[in-house]
């Protein structure tokens, strides 16, 4: 069973985790709790954000940054921010790249004409 499936059957109810821990590992188990948000079925060994991510590999833990509740990724010790597409940094690297239309044509101010004709 998938990993992504048996988290989706624990949250719609359909399957008890008791039952679910009996056929899957420690690293299986905690990746599970942490992509259905259940923090309360984390295994004794795993009880800690940092415990938690020793316990999973890497297979795991990638799946848990880009799957997991957003609550649950910032707690983890492999979380990086990533920039949203509107911030200032992102504005600010789209200013300094000219547009392939005018990279020919002098920089003028956005109210004086632009001759394009040679005179």
């Amino acid at each position: 069973m998938r990993i992504v499936e048996a988290a989706r059957l624990i949250t719609t109810g359909r399957i008890a985790p008791e039952l679910l821990w009996q056929i899957t590992s420690v690293p299986e188990r905690v990746t599970i709790a942490l992509l259905a948000g259940r923090t309360d079925l984390l295994p004794d060994s795993a009880n800690t954000p940092t415990s938690a991510w020793k316990e999973m590999d890497t297979r795991c833990r990638t799946l848990v940054l880009r799957r997991a509740p957003a609550y649950v990724r910032r707690c983890l010790p492999g979380y990086i921010p990533s920039l949203s597409p509107f911030s200032a940094v992102a504005g600010m690297a789209r200013a300094n790249v000219s547009h392939p239309a005018t990279a020919g044509v002098p920089h003028t101010n956005q109210y004086q004409a632009i001759s394009l004709s040679s005179n």
